[in-house]
């Protein structure tokens, strides 16, 4: 029977793994943890939430890429006349929304994994309106998407050695139950007679 120790010792731990794994590769050690975090947001490491997970950071990381590209881009096109964070504004007015539209494909519904994505690109970038090259741009997404990939992977191990916090029947695998078929969805969604019930003629 393999032994596990309390998740405050492993976590600990693994934690200081990802700190050294972070400082002595250059990746940043924020994208681990916010990888780390994201696994346990939806559940729980399982091949459905990591796979998910994998599949929309690695999108979010794909079109922060391009939304950095687009932004300098607007911002060399109109100059000195207009303030820099009109071309950023419109950047993402541009990319977002496109981005959110492939979350109604089944295999890239988790768009929060997206964001997590998105946000530590954005982060892992020297300044925010700074102007960098193209392989600087691309370096980026690779270091930022490593530093995802990661936080999954240590995530998983966390999982491996701890104790539950809770009894086989309890809050995690309640929820790892619910994620098997859809890792998107947490909560149901309410029918329209629930939502039409939500206010009753003696609130208005």
């Amino acid at each position: 029977m393999a032994i596990r120790l309390p998740l405050e010792v492993t976590a600990s731990v693994v934690a200081g793994l990802a700190v050294f794994v972070g400082l002595s590769t250059g990746l940043p050690v924020w994208g681990v943890f916010l990888g780390w975090a994201s696994v346990f947001f939806v559940g729980g490491p399982s091949s459905a939430t990591l796979g998910m997970l994998g599949r929309t950071t690695a999108l979010g990381t794909g079109f922060a890429l391009l939304a950095t590209a687009l932004r300098q881009w607007l911002t060399a096109f109109a100059g000195l006349s207009s303030p820099s964070w009109v071309s950023a504004v419109l950047a993402i007015l541009l990319i977002n929304p496109c981005m959110i539209a492939l979350g109604r494909l089944p295999s890239l519904s988790l768009i929060p994994g997206m964001f997590v994505g998105f946000a530590t690109y954005t982060s892992t970038l020297p300044t925010a309106t700074g102007e960098h090259s193209h392989a600087a741009l691309f370096a980026t997404a690779v270091s930022s998407l490593a530093a995802n990939l990661l936080g999954l992977c240590l995530a998983t191990l966390a999982a491996a050695i701890s104790k539950p916090l809770t009894g086989p029947r309890g809050t995690l695998a309640r929820l790892r139950e619910a994620m098997a078929s859809n890792p998107a969805v947490l909560i149901p969604r309410p029918s329209k007679q629930q939502r039409q019930g939500l206010f009753s003629k003696d609130d208005m």
